[in-house]
């Protein structure tokens, strides 16, 4: 089963989620509409209210076309595997729930409930989906995947571990399942392991950039920064290979290297915002470093590399 997973943030629906039978004429047309950039964060590349009048146009266009085809049922799971997609996750819920009481044995539906619950920080819902998706069919593979970043989420790296080989014995060819488990590995502080897996992910997909920019933290976190920064130039502006590369030798405490980096980051992109601020987060701890007696005793934040480190449900 081919579940597309969710890549961008979205605007919010709450006021149609109590009518989906209006709201599928609705969001509908929003799949025409919607924008996406993964490593721009997901940004959009309109403004709302221009947005906000294409899909009320297109919607009034859709009502007409549905009003001619008053025989033919709305598709509930259809618009809400795009919803997911989009991280429209309070409407997308109302969309399966309306699909599940014709289609109460699907285990998509428990399936994308729960990477809905998930995006929404509400695990323990989530881990109820997942397990129901499960129990319907054992074989999911996707179910597996999604329970394990999940457990991740909570802490749980050790079962979150489990799902992984589960999900990887049951179908080996999805990139996103090892680059899932480099990612369980780094935060249980095993890079070397880490590596591995976002190896065997790049070997199955070499274009896939988020393993590839993940495979950069986990060589700097091993001390190898050579292979970092060539793996953050590969899927990268030169600008965001030194962010990253920054971001290895701060989390590894070379302040001095880091701030280096920060400032060849800045350089070649003297707009780039968040290098800015992780080189104001290495300087505070830079400041500490040489006045620990000093009268600021606020804890600095850790840094950010671009894109983060994460998984793919």
């Amino acid at each position: 089963m081919n579940i597309k997973n969710p890549t961008r943030p979205g605007i919010r629906f709450t006021s149609l989620v109590k009518n989906p039978g209006k709201l599928i004429l609705v969001l509908a047309c929003l799949v025409l509409s919607a924008c996406t950039s993964y490593f721009s964060g997901g940004r959009d590349t309109i403004g709302d209210e221009l947005k906000k009048q294409a899909i009320e146009d297109k919607a009034a266009l859709q009502e007409m076309t549905y009003k001619k085809e008053k025989n033919q049922a709305p598709n509930y799971l259809g618009l809400a595997r795009q919803l997911t997609h989009d991280k429209y996750y309070e409407v997308a819920i109302g969309q399966l729930n309306e699909a599940e009481k014709t289609d109460p044995h699907n285990p998509e539906i428990c399936y994308l409930k729960g990477v809905c619950y998930r995006g929404k920080k509400e695990y323990p819902k989530a881990v109820r989906q997942f397990e129901s998706a499960l129990k319907t069919d054992p074989g999911f593979s996707y179910a597996h995947g999604g329970l394990g970043v999940t457990y991740d989420a909570m802490g749980r790296h050790d079962e979150a571990r489990v799902c992984y080989a589960r999900a990887i014995e049951i179908d080996p060819g999805v990139a996103a399942f090892y680059n899932n488990f480099g990612v369980s590995c780094l935060m249980n502080g095993q890079p070397e392991e880490a590596i591995g897996y976002f190896k065997k992910s790049i070997a199955i997909d070499p274009r896939y950039a988020r393993a590839i920019n993940n495979l950069g933290i986990a060589y700097g976190m091993a001390g190898n920064e050579q292979k970092a920064l060539a793996a953050f130039k590969a899927t990268n502006s030169e600008a965001v290979a030194y962010n990253n590369q920054g971001y290895v030798y701060h989390i590894n405490n070379h302040i001095d290297q880091a701030l280096s980096m920060y400032d060849k980051a800045v350089k070649a992109d003297p707009d780039f915002a968040l290098a800015m601020e992780n080189r104001k987060k290495a300087a505070a701890i830079a400041y500490k470093i040489k006045d620990p007696a000093g009268t600021d005793s606020r804890e600095v934040p850790n840094p950010t590399p671009c894109p983060a480190l994460e998984n793919q449900p």
